[in-house]
């Protein structure tokens, strides 16, 4: 705000003082001209019409040029401060963007450190999880009867059960014909490739 205050000040002593060299031109160029007209001799005025003449011509060049100087002046304070507003936009921009980097960042740090929780607390419930006896699942699904099949993927099919408690559970095991195909050294060894999750 002090540059632009700092700016309209220099326009306008800009201003005033090509107006002061202006109008002392003017009145020098109007005091010839009242010089021209009080000779009485017709030699001495064709002379110093002459004199004179030339005078107001170069007066008025300089006129000119003071004029085109007091232009040229103003459009240079006007393309300064006409950047000095670019520059303070972009410095604007700039300090808008390194505040959403930081935010950004903050967010970031938050959501990693949600994660990591919740990762640790999936590993708990994991941890806590109740392993079952094959026995207990063949128990409770009756056998893996086809009457308790919920439905089945490729290679799976989900079975319910009831365990002693009452409580209801869902049970997903190897289709039996991808048992016999690839998994016959489980069954060998008396492995069962299934899983047992309460509803």
């Amino acid at each position: 705000m002090s540059k632009m205050k700092r700016i309209g000040i220099d326009t306008e002593a800009l201003k005033e003082h090509f107006g002061k060299k202006i109008m002392e031109l003017e009145e020098e160029k109007r005091k010839v001209k009242h010089k021209n007209e009080n000779k009485e001799s017709k030699y001495c005025l064709q002379k110093y019409q002459d004199v004179h003449g030339q005078k107001l011509k170069a007066l008025e060049a300089q006129i000119l040029d003071l004029k085109k100087k007091q232009e040229n002046q103003v459009q240079l304070l006007k393309q300064k401060e006409k950047s000095e507003e670019t520059a303070k936009k972009l410095q604007d921009e700039i300090q808008y963007i390194k505040a959403q980097k930081v935010q950004l960042q903050h967010k970031m740090k938050q959501e990693a450190e949600q994660f990591r929780q919740w990762k640790a607390s999936r590993e708990k419930e994991l941890l806590q999880l109740k392993k079952f006896a094959w026995r207990e699942l063949q128990i409770a699904t009756d056998n893996f009867s086809e009457r308790n099949v919920l439905g089945q993927g490729g290679f799976w099919k989900v079975y319910k059960g009831v365990l002693p408690d009452g409580t209801n559970i869902a049970v997903k095991r190897n289709c039996p014909t991808m048992v016999k195909r690839s998994t016959s050294s489980l069954a060998n060894s008396g492995s069962k490739s299934l899983s047992a999750i309460y509803r």
